[in-house]
């Protein structure tokens, strides 16, 4: 309806959707003002034109924020911080925990999954793998946690560039990838690896 209602009106090429939007909105409730609809018509008309803006509104902030977190996410490092171990992100993934910050744990244990695998020298340390980038080398190496890695990279997004909140269902099912991970020995290298971020033929216990 609203597609072709903007097909009759004589809107020059150079406004925007959102100004069209604007000006038909301001049309109808002149209309409606003008043909004397009754007291209850024009709120059902306000009601409308209230929730169509308010669901393109939704829309567009939802779209931005996805191009946001996407930006983010392939301009940033997983692991931002120089010099911290494995076994520092695991203690203040626990320090976070018990604090009751349970998005910040949730970062820590995948960092930590990511740093154990260059310590084991699985992947190569160089910077600014993504976490799907990442969580699908390590994955070549624990073909039983292909599927779970794969869900903790996306979890790390959700959590650091889309502004989603973990709770602690989240948090643990991080730290047992984590601990699983870290007491399964590797295995040979999968087809269709990133070899930019695998460490090709070398692997610790």
């Amino acid at each position: 309806m609203l597609r072709d209602e903007l097909r009759k009106l004589p809107y020059g090429e150079h406004k925007s959707l959102l100004d069209r939007l604007n000006d038909w909105i301001n049309e109808q409730i002149s209309k409606a003002a003008l043909s004397g609809a009754s007291g209850i018509g024009k709120i059902v008309l306000l009601v409308g034109v209230i929730a169509l803006v308010a669901t393109i509104a939704y829309a567009v902030t939802r779209v931005r924020a996805g191009r946001r977190a996407r930006a983010a996410a392939a301009e940033t490092a997983v692991l931002e911080e120089t010099g911290l171990s494995a076994a520092d992100y695991r203690q203040r993934a626990k320090t976070a925990d018990q604090a009751g910050d349970h998005s910040a744990a949730l970062l820590d244990w995948f960092r930590a999954i990511v740093r154990a695998g260059e310590e084991r020298a699985l992947l190569d340390d160089r910077p600014g793998g993504t976490a799907h980038e990442l969580a699908r080398a390590l994955g070549a190496y624990f073909p039983a946690e292909v599927a779970a890695l794969q869900t903790a990279g996306h979890a790390f997004d959700e959590v650091r560039y889309g502004g989603r909140t973990a709770d602690g269902a989240g948090s643990a099912r991080m730290r047992e990838l984590d601990d699983r991970v870290q007491h399964t020995r590797p295995q040979h290298v999968g087809d269709g690896v990133d070899d930019s971020l695998v460490a090709p033929g070398r692997w610790a216990p």
